[in-house]
């Protein structure tokens, strides 16, 4: 994967370090990018609940629909995290990264937000338009316990209802 730069902001939680930034959907759809690790009853490992396929199917609908009359938006974020390390530079205010590179961050684990990935990249199939469409995104970078922390996130998720 080629080197990616983008605007962000740095933020601290606790012990984690956060960027928050956006991509188009035609980086967060390209190969590799990304991969879920579906959520696995029996054993308990992995992030998301599986995949919904009509869930996104109606995403996608509801983003093609809305862009016609280009009131397309997303009002949340979708999740990231990586193993790899995230460059910062301080001065031009930018996350910078390679997959081709020690220290890999390809493909991000998805914490949160595979139904709008999936809608979206449904959408870009049917609108190429959508291609270029701005997704808002927090990333956790060096995220050495992304399984446990997105389960942890999950299950808080989930005892709300969301």
């Amino acid at each position: 994967m080629k080197e990616m730069r983008s605007p962000a902001v740095r933020l601290q939680q606790g012990k984690r370090m956060l960027f928050m930034t956006q991509f188009a959907v035609r980086d967060l759809i390209s190969e590799n990018f990304y991969k879920v690790d579906r959520l696995d009853v029996q054993g308990g490992s992995g992030m998301q609940r599986l995949l919904n396929q009509s869930r996104a199917r109606s995403f996608s609908r509801d983003i093609l629909a809305a862009d016609k009359y280009n009131e397309a938006f997303l009002p949340t974020s979708v999740f990231l995290a990586t193993n790899g390390s995230i460059s910062f530079d301080e001065k031009s205010k930018e996350i910078f990264f390679s997959g081709d590179r020690k220290g890999d961050v390809f493909p991000f684990d998805v914490v949160d937000g595979q139904h709008r990935l999936e809608g979206l990249g449904m959408a870009a199939r049917e609108n190429p338009r959508i291609l270029d469409f701005p997704v808002a995104v927090v990333i956790a970078h060096q995220m050495s316990e992304a399984r446990e922390d997105a389960a942890i996130h999950h299950g808080q998720h989930e005892a709300k209802g969301c």
